[in-house]
């Protein structure tokens, strides 16, 4: 069939229970291949510490069209003559979470979904991947042309961003995004926060606005 997507998965190897049946079932598809990259990080890392980056060779707008097509279905999206199919990868790090249970959960910090026009970043995902990303590529698809009308185009998108406050404000500034994933991230509020509050950045990022999505208010990153 052939799958255009292309995927790096970069992991601290540390503590990593799981990964082997990870790769065999990712192996056993063939539809879907991943370069593994293995990374080690500080000794205060947890250990399984992931980022996965997702390379989709098709303009953002023309992917949310087809991934609305199809139901929000990640089996195969269909983008002019480009074929995604990235159910295989959500289908095992939802396996993978399980195995990782007991020792807390998949730990991904970051997936980033890099497209022809525009980068996607979400922060701490730890389960119901395919959920998640389905709730907030929703959400995108919804909010996209109407920020595309007032600011330009959009070239990056990061989520989830959190509103520090007390010493936090002092030390990080009044918004940080979040890489760390909440103990359970199945009910809806705990999905919510990923479209709660972004950080958008337009053409080269010269701009760069925090968009509150409750109100469809825009501050400039420089005022916050």
């Amino acid at each position: 069939m052939g799958n255009d997507a292309y995927i790096v998965f970069d992991y601290n190897p540390m503590w990593y229970e799981g990964f082997d049946e990870f790769t065999k079932e990712i192996d056993q598809s063939p539809d879907i291949s991943i370069q593994y990259k293995a990374s080690w990080l500080p000794a205060a890392a947890e250990g399984g510490e992931t980022n996965i980056t997702i390379f989709l060779n098709s303009d953002l707008l023309d992917f949310l069209k087809s991934l609305v097509v199809s139901g929000l279905l990640w089996d195969v999206i269909k983008v002019g003559t480009k074929r995604y199919i990235l159910s295989p990868l959500f289908r095992a790090l939802e396996n993978l979470e399980k195995r990782r249970l007991k020792i807390g959960g998949l730990n991904v910090r970051t997936v980033q979904f890099q497209f022809a026009d525009t980068i996607i970043i979400v922060g701490g995902i730890s389960r119901n991947f395919t959920m998640t990303i389905s709730h907030l590529f929703k959400e995108i698809n919804k909010q996209l042309p109407k920020l595309s009308s007032r600011i330009g185009n959009v070239s990056k998108i990061e989520t989830p961003i959190i509103e520090n406050e007390g010493y936090f404000k002092e030390r990080d500034g009044k918004y940080t995004f979040n890489i760390y994933a909440d103990d359970d991230n199945a009910d809806l509020d705990a999905l919510n926060k990923f479209t709660k509050i972004w950080r958008i950045e337009t053409g080269s990022g010269v701009d760069c606005y925090i968009f509150r999505l409750q109100n469809d208010d825009l501050e400039s990153c420089w005022n916050s």
